[in-house]
């Protein structure tokens, strides 16, 4: 994934993780907040307004650094799938578990793509 794509800053962060809508699914949780919602003027000069901005948090207890870099990596490349069907227009955070990571890959895949589709992140190609 490129680096316009990845959501930088604390205070962003902080910002999604207060006031955006989280839905969660088997092991993951994704926050979601429109561009457009966002309240702090000090957050706004570190949005992207041409591209979704994506953040990924792994707590360390879900294991060693090689084990959430390979978690991260793998959401990385799912989210790479993706990229051309979501909107252009939030910030969004994926929070995985660890039952998350035990499963299959086409499993994850799945999972997060409900997630998109429940949130609204997918936009159709039609429109």
């Amino acid at each position: 994934m490129k680096r316009e794509y990845s959501l930088k800053g604390a205070s962003l962060f902080q910002e999604i993780f207060d006031n955006g809508v989280k839905l969660q699914k088997k092991g993951v949780q994704i926050i979601t907040l429109k561009k457009n919602r966002i309240k702090r003027e000090s957050v706004l000069t570190k949005i992207n307004d041409g591209h979704i901005q994506i953040g990924i948090v792994i707590a360390k207890k879900i294991g060693k650094a090689n084990i959430r870099n390979t978690f991260k990596r793998r959401i990385r490349a799912i989210c790479r799938d993706y990229l051309p069907e979501l909107d252009n227009h939030c910030c969004l955070i994926i929070r995985p578990g660890k039952n998350f990571y035990f499963l299959r890959y086409h499993e994850q895949k799945n999972i997060l793509a409900s997630l998109f589709q429940k949130s609204g992140l997918l936009v159709d190609e039609k429109s």
